[in-house]
C-alpha cells in the first residue's frame, strides 16, 4: 500500500495527485523493473493531504445551475406579486 499526496476540495470531493509520498515494497520492485505489476492501493495520511477552498468542476457547475434557477424563480415570483397587486 503506497501513500500518495491528495487534495481535499471544499465540496468534500478529493483528487489523488500522481506524486507518491511513500512507495511500498511492491511499488519499489516495479519501479526497479523486478516485477511487472505495481501497487494498486492508494492511501493518504494527514501529512500528505492538503485542503483547498476550491470546489470540483461538477459541483461548481451544479452550483451555477442552481443559482441561475433560483434567480429565475425569484424573478417569476416578483412578476406574480406585481400581477396580484394590480388585481
Amino acid at each position: 500500500m503506497c501513500f500518495h499526496h491528495r487534495l481535499v476540495l471544499s465540496c468534500g470531493h478529493y483528487i489523488w495527485l500522481p506524486k507518491v509520498a511513500r512507495a511500498c515494497a511492491a511499488e519499489e520492485a516495479f519501479t526497479r523493473g523486478e516485477t511487472t505489476i505495481g501497487c494498486s492501493k492508494m492511501w493518504s495520511t494527514g501529512f500528505c493531504t492538503m485542503k483547498v477552498s476550491q470546489k470540483c468542476e461538477d459541483c461548481s457547475n451544479k452550483e451555477a445551475k442552481s443559482t441561475a434557477q433560483i434567480a429565475e424563480i425569484k424573478r417569476r415570483i416578483g412578476a406574480l406579486k406585481e400581477l396580484v397587486e394590480k388585481i
